[in-house]
């Protein structure tokens, strides 16, 4: 319960401006196979159903998520939050976020599909 409550104090900023972005957006969360909307960044998708679920069974736990639904949402919340440090990597174009009062950590392809989502520290995202 403890770590739930820690998650939940830390994360609620995230979810609330993914929300928002979907309430004001119409743009729920689901998962497509073609290329998602690059003028809407909370509606960012990874490139196949089998990809979102093979990331989340290696990154859920440590994010707390409990669906992989729920692992696209963060994912997402992390990428739409303006606390978010973003820059885009000179070798491949994808583009980087962390969140440097979480830890979170997501890549989004220069295709804006999501490639992963997991907890790491600031040293890795500079030395991106």
């Amino acid at each position: 319960m403890e770590r739930a409550i820690t998650w939940l104090t830390r994360a609620l900023p995230t979810l609330v401006a993914a929300c928002l972005c979907c309430l004001l957006c119409a743009c729920g969360p689901t998962v497509m196979q073609d290329a998602p909307d690059a003028a809407h960044p909370g509606n960012l998708e990874f490139r196949s159903d089998a990809r979102l679920q093979d990331h989340f069974e290696k990154h859920g736990d440590e994010v707390s998520c409990a669906t992989a639904e729920e692992y696209l949402a963060r994912a997402n919340a992390v990428v739409a939050d303006s606390a978010a440090r973003h820059k885009t990597q000179r070798e491949d174009g994808d583009d980087v976020y962390f969140l440097d009062r979480t830890g979170e950590f997501v890549v989004v392809s220069s295709e804006r599909f999501i490639r992963t989502y997991f907890i790491t520290d600031a040293d890795y995202f500079n030395n991106q």
